[in-house]
C-alpha cells in the first residue's frame, strides 16, 4: 500500500503515541468439531 493512495501519511504527532507490544505465547489449545460426529445448527454455514 502506498501513503498518500491508498491511505494517508502517518503523522509524527500519531506516531508518538502509538505502541507495539510482543506477546510470548507460552502454550496453545482448542478444539476440533468433527462435522460426522457432532450435531450441526442450520443457523451456521459449513466450511
Amino acid at each position: 500500500m502506498t501513503p498518500g493512495q491508498e491511505f494517508r501519511p502517518i503523522t509524527d504527532q500519531e506516531l508518538k503515541r502509538t505502541s507495539v507490544y510482543a506477546i510470548a505465547i507460552d502454550s496453545w489449545s482448542g478444539k476440533r468439531n468433527w462435522a460426522e460426529k457432532a450435531e450441526q445448527s442450520n443457523e451456521w454455514p459449513r466450511l
